[in-house]
């Protein structure tokens, strides 16, 4: 009896994992606007990188999350080197491997400078990819999926929650209306992909409390940073990418609001293991966390990690000096861009 009954359960599990996978896949393309707001981002970013292929002059990339696209200005860095520059700065939530992954497919050629001030999350990234991230791909780009090994195909494929599939499927069953409001990345991302209306005036008071509200960041108070960890892994793998195609990865810290605590040993321990992880891979990391991390809130737009518009000129000046001996011979200027 034992034999029927293992079969009948079996059958019953694959009729199950098949439901949830119909399910998964056919809720998938059913409007979700910030993964909108999120694929129009790269198109613009992603237009910048070709206007500069086109020319064959190497340029700057940035990537990172949404510090740099808050933090760096490239209209500034072309008009005042005539390199090109694209802001790749994206939603961090999207994961490390991810954000590289685009950066090599998309912008990056042999000559060009990768600068990296990645968020501190990246480097203790564990590779399991948010629910966020899981939506983007599934209906933006499935071809990431077939380049990723069995592991990750099933964390993408079975990382969804059965309540949220259920929801979802449900309410593109019957046709339930999707939300559209929200602002349009054409008006807010500029020609070389910087962040804009990112004034104190351009803000909401919910985001202005963000801000007033900060606290010191969790992974850098609770977490320790060993190398080994699966988004140390997916950099080492853009660095050995990077130098087979005389492209020159540099590294920096990303623009987040400086506290007092991290002058205390567990932050600095996690510093000096970034300084060591960096070291041993040959690359160089331009200055130093207390010198790249803003202390003044008046400074930041909407969180511990956006600059507004006067932090944003600040630390792009502060940006070039640093990269000045690692950068070419003055170019000359493409197309200038108020934006």
């Amino acid at each position: 009896m034992s034999s029927p009954y293992l079969r009948s359960a079996l059958s019953s599990f694959l009729a199950c994992v098949a439901i949830y996978l119909s399910a998964t896949l056919y809720q998938a393309d059913w409007g979700q606007p910030p993964l909108d707001y999120l694929h129009e981002m790269y198109a613009i970013k992603t237009a910048a990188a070709d206007r500069a292929i086109a020319t064959d002059t190497p340029k700057l990339v940035l990537v990172s999350g949404s510090n740099s696209h808050y933090g760096i200005r490239c209209v500034t860095i072309v008009e005042r080197t005539g390199i090109p520059c694209v802001n790749g700065g994206i939603h961090a939530g999207i994961g490390i491997d991810y954000l590289l992954d685009r950066a090599r497919r998309d912008w990056l050629r042999p000559g060009d400078i990768a600068l990296m001030p990645l968020e501190f999350n990246h480097y203790i990234d564990r590779g399991i990819p948010s629910k966020f991230f899981i939506h983007y791909v599934l209906r933006y780009d499935r071809g990431y999926l077939n380049r990723r090994g069995a592991l990750d195909r099933l964390r993408f494929w079975f990382g969804l929650p059965i309540t949220r599939v259920w929801k979802r499927t449900t309410g593109k069953l019957l046709d339930r209306p999707v939300s559209t409001d929200g602002p349009d990345p054409k008006n807010e991302v500029g020609r070389y992909g910087d962040r804009l209306n990112n004034e104190p005036s351009d803000r909401n008071e919910i985001q202005a409390g963000y801000v007033a509200d900060a606290e010191p960041l969790p992974v850098l108070m609770a977490q320790s940073f060993t190398g080994d960890s699966p988004g140390a892994r997916s950099i080492r793998r853009f660095v050995r990418w990077c130098r087979d195609r005389d492209i020159t990865p540099i590294a920096t810290w990303p623009n987040a609001l400086w506290f007092d605590d991290y002058a205390d040993e567990h932050p600095q321990a996690f510093f000096a293991a970034i300084e060591q992880f960096y070291a041993e891979l040959d690359v160089p990391l331009i200055g130093e966390p207390r010198q790249m991390m803003p202390a003044d809130r008046d400074l930041f737009f909407d969180s511990d990690y956006h600059l507004n518009r006067e932090g944003v000129d600040r630390h792009t000046d502060l940006i070039l000096k640093l990269l000045a001996p690692y950068l070419p011979a003055r170019q000359s200027v493409l197309q200038p861009s108020p934006n």
